[in-house]
């Protein structure tokens, strides 16, 4: 049905429809296999910078195959139902924030489903990342121009901005700079006041 759709309706083409399928199906059978996410767990563990306050189970590899995958017990709880002052939620909206921008950025491996069911808060206010069947990754030539494209973003440079943004993505049609220019100003005017990113010195290994 995606070949069909692909080759039939043309607005539809540049989404490559079959290409999402053939990604899906691979994650799919990738999370079925736990040996996987056993790996993708130990791989975060070992690049992680912040054990002390974001950390992903110990997995215990003797006794995981692909229909088990064995860890540690973590007990702790959603995000959603921390008690907590304000101070102590943004502390804490920090340290996963941090985190996942090491991920990305630095790492460029990072966990691709970290919804509220998969992130627990522990007593001690420590983060633990759960379920790694899907991550993400990327080149370093992707980091990099990400990391660009933050910087722009942090420095509000509109046409840098714009340009990096068009060098990175994947047209069917030219793309008209001056309207992207106008709406990135936009959306800046809007949420510019709460755009802000530290200057953590060197971010990229």
């Amino acid at each position: 049905m995606a070949r069909e759709a692909h080759e039939r309706l043309e607005e539809i083409r540049p989404y490559n429809f079959p290409r999402v399928v053939e990604q899906l199906k691979r994650t799919l059978m990738s999370e079925l296999d736990f040996t996987h996410e056993a790996n993708y767990s130990e791989i975060f563990t070992a690049r992680n910078p912040f054990p002390e306050s974001v950390y992903a189970p110990k997995v215990y590899s003797q006794f995981t195959t692909e229909r088990l995958l064995v860890t540690e017990f973590v007990q702790g709880i959603s995000p959603e139902k921390v008690s907590a002052t304000v101070e102590e939620k943004k502390e804490l909206a920090l340290i996963g924030g941090r985190s996942v921008f090491h991920q990305i950025i630095c790492n460029g491996f990072f966990h691709a489903d970290p919804h509220p069911g998969n992130v627990l808060v522990t007593e001690d206010g420590r983060i633990c990342l759960i379920d790694w069947g899907m991550v993400g990754q990327l080149t370093q030539g992707m980091r990099y121009n990400l990391a660009d494209l933050l910087k722009a973003v942090n420095k509000r440079d509109i046409e840098h901005i714009a340009h990096r943004s068009i060098r990175m993505g994947r047209h069917i049609k030219p793309v008209d700079a001056s309207n992207l220019e106008m709406d990135i100003r936009q959306a800046l005017d809007r949420f510019g006041p709460e755009i802000k990113v530290r200057d953590s010195g060197r971010i990229i290994s």
